[in-house]
């Protein structure tokens, strides 16, 4: 069983960590709203163990001017990507 994580609230709340704190193999993050953000706060991702797939809402990053500051490792998604995704995971949690 694997889960998607979506995140929606921005570097300034504590919900990131506490998902992170979850994951278990196989888990993917997608970041959405203002969870975008922490598309800038690459460090946060790099002391994991799993290391998960980390999707970004490409909408949601251009909307808050971002487009260009995507990493490289992270996947710009589209809304049917947040679908599929959905679709794919035995259940979503949301980190409001």
């Amino acid at each position: 069983m694997t889960s998607l994580h979506t995140v929606s609230k921005g570097v300034n709340h504590p919900d990131l960590q506490q998902c992170l704190d979850l994951l278990s193999a196989g888990d993917e993050v997608l970041l959405i709203e203002d969870g975008v953000y922490w598309c800038l706060n690459e460090a946060v991702f790099a002391t994991l163990k799993q290391k998960p797939k980390v999707y970004v809402l490409g909408d949601d990053l251009s909307a808050r001017g971002l487009g260009d500051k995507l990493p490289n490792w992270m996947v710009l998604s589209t809304m049917v990507d947040f679908v599929k995704l959905s679709c794919t995971h035995s259940k979503t949690i949301s980190w409001f």
